[in-house]
This record gives structure tokens, C-alpha cells and sequence, in this order.
């Protein structure tokens, strides 16, 4: 299923990026142009040397951005926001971005919302 998201947005501990280049991003259809996925900067810098080695980072910084957040304690929020102009999903959880979470899939996701414009206004509502 291609989805009729514009935007993505994806904050996470720890990002696996063969991951969401091999499974996630092939979910979302061309018309989303805007990827970001942010985690914390010690677990992006430690991966991204070890995904530069490998070779099995093939898109980043061309058809996806992702960064290390800095901050004194851990980077440790986990959601993903998709949207497009009508409507948004918000999906919040424990698990991080990565095959054994499968993206927040499991039961430790705890919150749904979405989000439809009518007159310029957003209403956000539980799913």
C-alpha cells in the first residue's frame, strides 16, 4: 500500500536506515518529499560509520534526510508524523526505528491521532 503522505517525519532513540531504505521508505509514494528521520547523535554517528563501511546505505541525503539530535541527556522521543495538506497521522510509541520494532508496529505503541482540515482548521482526534 503507497500512502497519500507528503511529509513524514520520524523521531527516534536509534534509527536503523537499511530499514526504512529496504521496508519503510518504499511505503511512501513519491509525492512525499519530505523525509526526516532524527535520532540521538551518538547512535546516529556510530551507525552511520558502520552503514558507510557496509555500503548498505544507498539514499541518504538524496532522497531522504536523516541527523543526530544534540542534547545532554539522550535523544530518546519515538514517534512518527505523516501529513499532506487535507489530513495527518500521528503515531507515538516505545519502539524504535528498526526491523525489530517494525517501525513502532508493536504492541508498545500507545498513541494514534489523525488530523483532517476543514476551513483552514486542524482537529485532531484519537484513532
Amino acid at each position: 500500500m503507497i500512502s497519500p503522505w507528503e511529509h513524514a517525519l520520524i523521531l527516534t532513540y536509534g534509527a536503523d536506515l537499511p530499514f526504512f531504505e529496504r521496508a519503510l521508505a518504499r511505503q511512501l509514494s513519491a509525492q512525499c518529499r519530505n523525509k526526516i528521520i532524527l535520532s540521538d547523535w551518538r547512535y546516529h554517528l556510530d551507525a552511520c560509520a558502520v552503514y558507510a563501511e557496509g555500503g548498505r546505505v544507498r539514499s541518504l541525503n538524496q532522497s531522504y534526510i536523516a541527523e543526530g539530535v544534540h542534547s545532554p541527556r539522550a535523544m530518546h522521543a519515538k514517534l512518527i508524523l505523516l501529513a499532506n495538506p487535507e489530513r495527518g497521522r500521528l503515531l507515538v510509541g516505545s519502539g524504535n526505528l528498526g526491523h525489530s520494532t517494525r517501525a513502532m508496529r508493536r504492541a508498545e505503541s500507545s498513541s494514534l491521532a489523525s488530523s483532517t482540515t476543514t476551513n483552514g482548521a486542524i482537529a485532531w482526534r484519537p484513532s
